[in-house]
């Protein structure tokens, strides 16, 4: 693999207003009319980008879309898919690529947090304070760290996958933390990185190159 396209979905509703989260599940969140506007132009950015790929090199490699199976994921991937779907030669969804689980404390607010469940908002914030956000684990759900567990199951998906099909280039269409985490990952950087990361915008599109075996940041390619 030469090339992994990390892609934030669009805005979505709870981006917009935490309520939301008390009408719907994280799962079930969809993008506003903003984030389906950024979809488009994110796809917009990468019709133009793989078709000077493809005027460069004489040739278009296989090029595969792997996202989120949450609606606003699949919603972005859609809207993505609607503009350059003529360069990507496959897709895959799977389910180790969604949002960190946010358990008792999804949907609210910190001051909601600290007055339905003060221990345990207490226990979290204890990690916070000592600069371990990486390892601060929501109750009934996941820290950082749960999701990295889940990225490396997926960077073996996606290393057989490649070599199996012959795909040098990936387009991950997923969330804030999951990417910050894989970037992490794919850099081979401590805890500490994710501590100072921040998550990136809607839509944005962060490339990771491999140069000389080896993963390198070349930073974020893309912001709507």
């Amino acid at each position: 693999m030469k090339h992994i396209y990390l892609v934030r979905h669009g805005e979505s509703e709870a981006n917009v207003d935490l309520a939301k989260y008390h009408e719907k599940p994280d799962h079930a969140i969809s993008l506003t009319d903003i984030g389906h506007q950024q979809a488009a132009k994110t796809g917009q950015f990468f019709a133009q980008h793989f078709k000077e790929m493809q005027e460069n090199t004489g040739v278009l490699p296989h090029i595969r879309l792997w996202k989120s199976p949450y609606l606003r994921t699949r919603q972005t991937a859609t809207g993505i898919l609607n503009h350059c779907g003529q360069f990507i030669g496959s897709q895959r969804e799977d389910s180790m690529l969604v949002e960190q689980q946010f358990g008792l404390f999804d949907g609210l607010t910190e001051a909601e947090q600290m007055h339905k469940y003060p221990n345990e908002y207490q226990h979290y914030v204890h990690n916070l304070k000592q600069k371990g956000k990486y390892w601060a684990t929501f109750p009934h759900g996941e820290s950082p760290f749960d999701v990295d567990k889940r990225i490396r199951l997926m960077q073996g998906t996606f290393a057989r996958d490649a070599e199996k099909h012959n795909i040098e280039h990936i387009i991950i269409v997923s969330h804030g933390i999951t990417t910050r985490v894989m970037t992490m990952r794919y850099l081979h950087e401590s805890y500490e990185y994710y501590d100072q990361e921040k998550n990136p915008s809607n839509g944005s599109v962060r490339l990771l190159a491999r140069e000389s075996d080896q993963w390198r940041d070349k930073g974020y390619i893309y912001i709507p």
